[in-house]
């Protein structure tokens, strides 16, 4: 009897296994794009632009649905990576370093989340 409690404690229905419990990849670039829309809005006025387009792309993820394409996920690895790289390159902006490379990052972030989106257009066709 004591056995059975404990196990009923382990064991969880067959609805909740079915559930993740981490985030999906698309969850993870929503948020995270979030998170870089306000690091962005800290940037001064020199770096309008970038923080318009930032803007627009976290906006864009924000309406990605989801793929189980396996390029679709590729894609959605990447996506995080350049948002964490283009996160340290505004990082590197608003301590006022004229080198850093928001411009490039930018550009390597919005052409994976266009590959991405493409794949999705790919599937629909």
């Amino acid at each position: 009897m004591i056995v059975k409690n404990i196990l009923k404690l382990f064991n969880k229905p067959d609805a909740d296994k079915n559930k993740s419990s981490f985030p999906s990849l698309l969850e993870q670039i929503v948020t995270s794009m979030d998170l870089l829309n306000q690091k962005a809005g800290t940037m001064n006025d020199s770096w309008a632009e970038e923080k318009d387009q930032i803007k627009n792309l976290s906006e864009l993820v924000a309406h990605m649905e989801s793929s189980d394409d396996i390029l679709a996920t590729k894609f959605e690895q990447d996506i995080l990576g350049k948002i964490t790289a283009l996160s340290s390159s505004c990082d590197s902006a608003i301590a006022g370093k004229k080198d850093c490379d928001v411009k490039k990052a930018l550009a390597s972030l919005s052409s994976s989340i266009s590959q991405r989106q493409a794949v999705k257009d790919r599937q629909e066709a």
